[in-house]
């Protein structure tokens, strides 16, 4: 039986990457872009990893989440609709060029592959996997339930925090009230939290904190 050849990108936010997997389930190349481009967290496909996906014959694209779903809440938060990204194939199409042709093109739930990137590399038969992001489409957190059936990994959604409610953005805002970037500098904040004291967290709990 034909091996088909699987193209997983997450590209157009940040941290740009992009993976070849068979239907064996082998990894036959990954890759994050900015090791070609030189610019470190490059958000977008850079030229010279598109070059090395060429050399894959790719029968299915999978996008790391929900186009649609993301414009919707940035709709409800008052950031406005970005209609060249509202499907999948426009982006893909913007980082990806002809490469998407004639490809299937799947999408999958920003947490949900987040949780299938814990998972499917660890050792474990069955889990259970916790996520806490800065923001997916709408959730912000995550709790599902991992196994392997019949060599299939599934996962069944156990609980869920949605936006606004982000311990993950709380942590970018941190970042950023202290002149770190955003969305970059959060591990340098994780390392400056251990020379810190208590003595202005009443301050940082008015600013950002609301309290019903």
């Amino acid at each position: 039986m034909k091996l088909r050849h699987y193209l997983g990108i997450s590209a157009g936010f940040h941290d740009a990457a992009a993976a070849v997997v068979d239907s064996a389930g082998r990894i036959l190349f990954a890759a994050h872009s900015e090791r070609y481009s030189g610019i470190k967290g490059d958000p977008n496909i850079s030229e010279g990893l598109r070059q090395e996906l060429t050399q894959y014959p790719i029968d299915t694209i999978a996008y790391y989440e929900r186009p649609w779903l993301k414009q919707l809440r940035r709709l409800y938060s008052g950031e406005g609709v970005e209609w060249h990204r509202l499907t999948a194939r426009q982006v893909l199409r913007q980082q990806l060029g002809t490469m998407t042709k004639n490809c299937e093109i799947q999408t999958h739930g920003h947490h949900l592959c987040h949780a299938a990137a814990g998972f499917q590399t660890s050792p474990f038969d069955r889990a259970t996997v916790v996520v806490i992001d800065a923001i997916g489409e709408w959730d912000t957190i995550s709790i599902w339930g991992a196994e392997y059936v019949d060599g299939r990994a599934k996962y069944t959604k156990l609980w869920g925090q949605k936006y606004p409610h982000s311990i993950g953005l709380f942590y970018t805002a941190m970042t950023e009230r202290v002149g770190l970037r955003p969305m970059e500098d959060e591990y340098v904040l994780m390392g400056m939290a251990a020379y810190g004291n208590r003595s202005l967290a009443s301050i940082m709990s008015q600013d950002y904190i609301t309290h019903e």
